[in-house]
């Protein structure tokens, strides 16, 4: 029945209430909360709102990911609710200047920041040698199962050409769009740095979106010294700009056959190398994002 419950409750309101309501007491006695997406902070706000005395409540630091690039379409209703409910958080977070530059058009009177986001760099921490060649073919590498994955883009970008082999770790890429040359399975941790060894590339093919979709991933890569190769959308450049990242305008497969063909060993590997300074430099670890959760949590108690 709770089962059924959270489902219903998922489709009509688009959070989870059935997880915020049996952590009520342990959220009721917290200082902060810190979430990492609409579908927590959302449910937090809602059990905030019935809270009397709203002097002793918890501070909220509410990040989303896809609430932005969902607004325009949401039902009246449904944006109505969110409205509401974004109006209890004490700071709205996000991971693009993207995300971050709509919401404070919506809501002009709330503290709104970027929160970089960051990996484990204990899972991520041996980055191999620059390479002095690619291999023949070049073997490129693309991850991801993240809704805003353009992969009918990625496959007419490469299916028909012999000079690359692919391979694909998705549980959301299309069968229909196989290529004798591509090999796709759904990896885990290991086969996820197996696979990312393997590579000469990694491409991270995009459609348009506003939350710096495949983050990750190219967090991941880099911080193995993997070539990255790119669609400029979500606002990857804010974490690595083009001395770091090789990036094509989205939704064109002859930008991206292109930029993977005439990438030079001697170019990726400069690339790469000022992308793993970029990301030691900046922290784009869980320890850094940890951290700068503490730092927006003290400003809350000034």
């Amino acid at each position: 029945m709770a089962r059924l419950f959270d489902s219903v409750s998922r489709r009509v309101f688009g959070f989870d209430v059935v997880h915020i309501w049996r952590n009520r007491s342990d959220i009721a006695n917290s200082s902060f909360i810190w979430t990492h997406t609409e579908g927590e902070h959302l449910a937090a706000s809602l059990l905030l709102r019935f809270k009397r005395d709203r002097r002793s409540r918890p501070r909220l630091i509410a990040q989303s990911v896809w609430l932005m690039d969902r607004w325009d379409r949401m039902p009246p209703p449904r944006r109505w609710l969110n409205r509401w409910l974004l109006r209890s958080a004490d700071i709205l977070t996000f991971l693009s200047p993207l995300n971050a530059e709509k919401a404070r058009r919506l809501f002009p009177k709330t503290r709104v920041e970027v929160v970089p986001f960051g990996i484990s760099l204990d899972s991520f921490n041996t980055s191999r040698p620059p390479l002095q060649n690619f291999h023949t073919p070049i073997r490129v590498l693309a991850l991801g199962n993240d809704r805003h994955r353009d992969w009918p883009t990625f496959a007419a970008a490469l299916a028909s050409e012999k000079q690359v082999e692919v391979r694909i770790g998705s549980s959301t890429f299309p069968r229909q769009l196989l290529a004798s040359h591509f090999q796709v399975s759904q990896l885990d941790l290991a086969g996820i740095r197996a696979w990312l060894a393997w590579a000469d590339i990694l491409v991270v093919p995009l459609k348009p979106n506003l939350h710096a979709s495949g983050l990750t991933t190219v967090l991941e890569a880099v911080a193995l010294g993997v070539p990255v190769v790119a669609s400029r959308s979500g606002g990857l450049e804010w974490y690595f700009d083009h001395d770091c990242v090789t990036y094509v305008e989205s939704e064109d497969p002859d930008e991206l056959r292109r930029a993977i063909l005439s990438l030079t060993p001697e170019v990726a590997a400069d690339r790469a190398r000022r992308a793993i300074e970029r990301l030691k430099g900046s922290d784009f670890s869980t320890e850094g994002y940890a951290r700068r959760h503490v730092e927006l949590s003290l400003s809350l108690l000034q």
